[in-house]
């Protein structure tokens, strides 16, 4: 009888995994066909590989704003630009032109302004500064503290405090 138990148990975590595992790899698909779409959709004539400026910048806007890519810590300008199909230094003067800031300025502005929303949500009031960096995309705890004090004139402890004492 214990072997039967064991053997429907074997089978049923076999089967989950088997189920978890499918499921993650549609999940995929859908997302790249989502993607697919999305790019699809933003297409216009003109340019160099068939879309225009403004055009790869609604994508990457997209890409920005609903995936939040930027809070890949490993985002750089190659993997924009193969999720764009273009060349990096097409994605850098996407950006440039778009932003009128760099490629990093601009990750690292999307970046800042994740955090400060976290960071002035009482929800988010016993997490860690570091922990909150990390959530939005910086590898480490200095480049979160060097990259916010550039951009704010305040540390994130600092801008975390007045917005506690101002809300």
């Amino acid at each position: 009888m214990l072997w039967l138990a064991m053997a429907g148990l074997f089978w049923y975590i076999a089967y989950e995994g088997v189920y978890r595992l499918r499921v993650l790899e549609e999940r995929t698909k859908t997302r790249k066909l989502l993607n697919k779409r999305r790019l699809e959709q933003t297409t216009v004539e003109g340019g160099v590989t068939g879309q225009s400026v403004s055009a790869y910048d609604d994508h990457i806007r997209i890409l920005m704003e609903e995936e939040e890519l930027y809070r890949d810590p490993n985002l750089g300008r190659q993997m924009l630009a193969d999720r764009l199909g273009v060349s990096e230094g097409y994605v850098s003067q996407i950006v440039r032109e778009t932003t009128g800031e760099g490629f990093v300025e601009y990750i690292n502005g999307l970046r800042i302004a994740a955090a400060k929303r976290m960071l002035s949500d009482p929800k988010f009031g016993t997490y860690a500064l570091e922990a909150i960096g990390r959530e939005v995309g910086f590898k480490s705890r200095s480049a979160f503290y060097e990259t916010f004090k550039k951009a704010t004139g305040e540390t994130p402890g600092m801008y975390k405090k007045a917005a506690k004492a101002s809300g």
